[in-house]
């Protein structure tokens, strides 16, 4: 298997994780998950997504929790979930983007990370 191909695999398997927390129905180890992908594959860095949480005055169990069951939160914070899912969603656009559209400038990010 291909550099390119395990990239497009990780890609692909990202985009099945944040469908699954747009649904509501993500496990809390495929929640992990996506912070693990996405910091490997440049999008977001732990420091990134940490200040993402800090921003919304979110923990990443809250946010958790707020995903899985909303009905019972306030509702700015189903609010600040539903941007946050957001964010997770648009970053993961904007890697398959940059992966599909220049492969050299996708690479260039996850050295830089490296």
């Amino acid at each position: 298997m291909t550099d390119k191909q395990i990239y497009n695999n990780k890609i692909d398997r990202l985009k099945k994780l944040i469908m699954l927390t747009r649904n509501r129905i993500v496990g809390y180890s495929e929640f992990l998950e996506i912070k693990e992908l996405l910091s490997q594959l440049g999008g977001m860095s732990d420091t990134e997504y940490e200040a993402m949480l800090k921003k919304y005055s979110f923990d990443f169990d809250k946010l958790y929790s707020n995903i899985i069951d909303d009905k019972d939160i306030p509702h700015i914070d189903r609010i600040k979930t539903s941007e946050m899912i957001g964010t997770l969603s648009g970053t993961t656009l904007n890697l398959e983007y940059r992966f599909v559209k220049n492969y050299d400038k996708f690479l260039d990010k996850i050295e830089k990370k490296l």
